[in-house]
């Protein structure tokens, strides 16, 4: 079983995670430039090929209201072009509270999130992850 990797999209960075290889907790991995959409594709095909990626799952942006939020038109213009350039599928997945949980960690650790703001994104991934890791293991047996 290969791994699900998570990214949390932002216009200057994005936060990574990564899964185990059983799906059961996700790791914090990295936060990237996003400035550089081309550059950041190839060193994410890199990191898919070196983890044995079979999935990529990326926050979306949504509401309190459950609606799509300012920048999903951007994520999903991001998105598409990802699913253009890796070879595993590419699923959204409801990003909410996860950069207030970030920031609570954050705290809890003594950290200031205005001070880490990379760190921010990369543990945000890690909370968007788990929160679909749990989906599947909630829902195991059904198709995504």
């Amino acid at each position: 079983m290969g791994k699900i990797l998570a990214l949390d999209y932002g216009r200057r960075r994005i936060g990574i995670a990564l899964s185990d290889r059983l799906h059961l907790t996700a790791q914090p991995y990295a936060t990237w430039e996003a400035k550089d959409q081309a550059f950041f594709f190839q060193r994410l095909k890199l990191l898919i090929e070196q983890e044995s990626v079979e999935r990529i799952v990326v926050g979306l942006p949504i509401t309190l209201r459950g609606e799509k939020g300012m920048m999903a038109n951007q994520l999903e213009a991001f998105v598409k072009a990802l699913t253009q350039v890796v070879s595993v599928p590419v699923v959204t997945w409801d990003e909410r509270f996860t950069t207030q949980q970030a920031h609570r960690a954050l705290h809890e650790m003594g950290k200031k999130p205005s001070r880490h703001k990379a760190l921010v994104d990369t543990v945000s991934a890690v909370f968007l992850l788990q929160s679909y890791l749990e989906y599947l293991h909630l829902h195991q047996g059904e198709s995504l």
